[in-house]
């Protein structure tokens, strides 16, 4: 507007305003230019504004998005035609611009005046800034390891560009990672170390750490642990900078450790603090971008990767297949999936796309057979099945008597006899049916071994109402106290849910009993309590003879545990019905490390 008012200019004319005429209109009305028309933008594109002051005439006749044309008549009388152009900024639209202008100049025969921004370049030396040219600030060039100096100098004169010998971090990320080397992580360490030295003079608690350590010095690493396998190193370090930030404010010192480390990155259901350990998200995350691709084998990503190594990056893990030729991204994901291999379920469902012997579908291992010629016409496992989608038990028992009496004739000079193997699949088939038989019944009072019985040890109260179950193994334990003159014993009680649709229920307490017998008691009543309470049958698992004979008959324990027994008989009295029964050590072993894990926890 300076120079405006310097050299009397009475008409002014913008372009790609990227706004309205409004908006603009009073400043340049306050300036003298009190006349105005234009063009608004259209979504902060495009745009055109004139204006002119009240020296002049101006007859404006269209107003369009790319011209502006209007007569002019000056002071002394003369007159003008004035078109005022914004160029389209597209390539294809460029061409009708120019029809008009064209057009504009063969229907007016007197003078005329053109201005504008016509967005149209006779050759690339126009553009602002000349040719395209190499910004030697933000570009290098990479030499193999193995060229010789002298050839780095005389290759990278010529386009006056530095050479380095990494390709250095996009976005956060080092991009040359080959998992050769950990030097490439060592910035994390450094980011970890310095936010820990910013909390240095901060006064802060244990809950406060713990928020602090999980929110923030973990996630400065989220994005590189989803992407690499970090080197066991680095995660040890990183680990150990939160173990010292955990005990000790000051990095500098170590501070005491009151516990192990193990306990501390422990899960808080299972006895720990809940720190997370960087090792095991990082596997975690690189997971789930496997986990990804395999449920998403539409996405383009899952499509290259799967036309390049053969399959998905689960399917590659758990089959135990490995890239060889490959990127390091790629041999990571098949890794993480690798590791988590014991802890995939594969669903069978028809059993049409899963083989017997190729793929893992029965343990954590595939099965192996010594002649697999036996095996012809038997290769899915959609052929060990019904056509009702059940075991076909028969078949494994004529398969099983056949092999049996293979054996027989080989190391024990047995001859041929089909009778005896038609005897042998008879004999497998009822003991299969007495199987099923057990498993239908839900619970009997006796156990039925293939032959003989014996007494089960149990307790039952109430009847059974309807077929939701749930069973819950339980265990105690304990060890007296190394005072001599105290009586007590330090325990802990455990229990775990063995329905695979409430796995979740599971847990254990430190107690105080005064023998074995009352902490194996404490653990069948907070088991009782800890069991939803919409579930109406319930079948409780221990290894302790005593605590159900105590439940059959209270009157014969001592005091402290017949109040116990007696709370247990109330907390039953509230479901439909709740069996106790005595099994072996194995069956609640779960339990059991869950419970000593509690009592050696403090």
């Amino acid at each position: 507007m300076i120079l405006a008012a310097r050299f009397n200019v009475d008409f002014i004319f913008l372009s790609e305003t990227k706004c309205s005429v409004k908006s603009l209109a009073p400043f340049f009305s306050r300036k003298g230019f009190k006349n105005s028309t234009g063009y608004d933008a259209i979504a902060n594109k495009g745009g055109m504004f004139l204006c002119w002051s009240d020296r002049v005439v101006v007859d404006v006749i269209v107003v369009s998005p790319n011209i502006i044309r209007c007569n002019i008549t000056l002071v002394d009388g003369a007159s003008y035609y004035l078109a005022c152009v914004y160029g389209s900024p597209y390539i294809s639209s460029r061409e009708e611009v120019w029809t008009m202008i064209g057009n504009l100049m063969q229907s007016h025969k007197g003078s005329y005046i053109l201005i504008g921004d016509f967005n149209q370049l006779e050759s690339i030396d126009q553009k602002l800034g000349g040719r395209e040219v190499i910004n030697e600030n933000k570009s290098a060039i990479l030499f193999s390891p193995n060229t010789p100096a002298r050839f780095v100098r005389l290759m990278s004169q010529p386009i006056q560009v530095k050479s380095s010998k990494e390709l250095g971090i996009y976005l956060g990320c080092p991009i040359d990672v080959d998992g050769r080397t950990s030097t490439k992580f060592n910035y994390l360490l450094e980011r970890i170390q310095k936010k820990i030295s910013s909390w240095k003079f901060v006064s802060l608690n244990q809950p406060g750490k713990l928020v602090l350590i999980n929110g923030i010095l973990v996630a400065i690493a989220h994005h590189i642990l989803s992407l690499y396998w970090c080197p066991r190193r680095i995660t040890s370090k990183i680990n150990s900078l939160i173990n010292k930030f955990w005990w000790c404010s000051n990095t500098t010192y170590k501070g005491i450790c009151w516990r192990k480390k193990e306990v501390l990155f422990m899960h808080k259901s299972e006895g720990g603090l809940g720190l997370k350990d960087v090792a095991s998200i990082n596997k975690s995350l690189l997971m789930k971008q496997s986990w990804r691709f395999y449920c998403n084998p539409s996405l383009l990503a899952s499509k290259i990767f799967k036309a390049k190594y053969g399959n998905d990056p689960i399917t590659l893990g758990i089959t135990g297949k490995k890239i060889v030729v490959g990127s390091w991204a790629a041999k990571i994901l098949v890794r993480a999936a690798a590791s988590f291999k014991h802890h995939i379920g594969r669903r069978i469902g028809s059993g049409d796309s899963v083989s017997i012997v190729q793929d893992i579908w029965v343990s954590n291992r595939k099965i192996q057979f010594r002649h697999l010629e036996e095996m012809q016409g038997i290769t899915k496992v959609s052929d060990l099945m019904t056509s009702d989608r059940r075991w076909n038990a028969e078949l494994g028992m004529v398969l099983w008597a056949i092999w049996s009496h293979r054996n027989d004739i080989i190391f024990r000079d047995v001859s041929t006899d089909p009778t005896s193997v038609m005897t042998a699949v008879q004999i497998h088939v009822t003991r299969w049916q007495k199987a099923t038989d057990l498993v239908s019944s839900h619970i009997g009072e006796r156990q039925i071994e293939f032959g003989k019985s014996r007494p089960m040890l149990l307790w039952r109260l109430g009847e059974i109402s309807g077929n939701q179950f749930s069973s819950v193994c339980v265990d105690a334990a304990c060890k007296r106290r190394k005072k001599k003159d105290d009586t007590q014993w330090e325990a802990a009680v455990a229990w775990a849910l063995e329905m695979m649709d409430q796995q979740h229920i599971q847990g254990a307490v430190r107690v105080f009993a005064s023998s074995p017998n009352q902490a194996e008691a404490l653990a069948v009543l907070i088991a009782l309590k800890k069991i939803p309470p919409d579930i109406p049958n319930v079948v409780i698992k221990s290894d302790s003879s005593v605590t159900i004979s105590a439940l059959k008959c209270p009157s014969k324990v001592e005091l402290e545990t017949r109040n116990i027994i007696t709370d247990i008989h109330r907390e039953a009295g509230k479901r439909a019905f709740v069996l106790c029964i005595k099994v072996d050590r194995l069956n609640v072993n779960k339990a059991h490390l869950l419970a000593v894990k509690a009592r050696k926890s403090n």
